[in-house]
Order: structure tokens, then sequence, then C-alpha cells
């Protein structure tokens, strides 16, 4: 019995991995990322003096990074602005539609 349960957990890390993968690759998909759609909004508008501070929020958010690495950082194997803040370690992201946590969103 102990055997079975140890085999059904190790069996269930790899598959998390991949649908946690899955779901980054899905949210990578559309072309650019916010802070890159604000940008370009801002440029066409003539706003210069908010592109310094989304700029800030691309390094912030550790968007200027490889998509791997953005990976890594996401789940919290990496660290990233703030070190090891990812899905493993509770923190969901930062909803920039409500400007406010994720937890806080789906709560």
């Amino acid at each position: 019995m102990a055997f079975y349960v140890l085999r059904r957990i190790l069996t269930m890390i790899p598959t998390l991995l991949v649908i946690s993968l899955l779901t980054f690759i899905i949210i990578e998909l559309p072309a650019g990322d916010y802070i890159s759609n604000q940008i370009a909004a801002l440029r066409a508008a003539g706003e210069s003096a908010s592109i310094a501070k989304l700029e800030f929020m691309r390094s912030e958010f550790a968007l200027d990074r490889p998509f791997l690495e953005r990976y890594l950082i996401w789940i919290g194997f990496w660290p990233g602005p703030h070190g090891f803040d990812g899905l493993i370690q509770g923190n969901w992201g930062w909803s920039f539609e409500y400007d406010k946590p994720v937890a806080e969103v789906v709560g």
C-alpha cells in the first residue's frame, strides 16, 4: 500500500510540472506582454514620462528575462527581483486589470 501511494505521489510531481508549463505557455502566447502593449499605447499618445515607469515595471516583474527563466521565477524555482517568490511560495502574481494581487481577485 505504501509503495502504491509513493508511486502515485512521484507520478503527480511531473504531471503538475507539465500542467504548469502548459499554463505558462498559454499565458505567453499572445504577442508582447501587458507592459509592452502599454508602452506602445503611451508612445502613440506621445507620453514619455510614464514609459520610464513601465520600463521599471518590466524589470520589477521580470518580463525582461528569457522565457525559461521567467517560467522558473513564476514557479518559484529561480530567484526573481524579490528572491524566491513564485507559485510554490504562495504568490499567484499581480493582476494589472484590478491592480491587486491575484489571490485577492480569485478570493
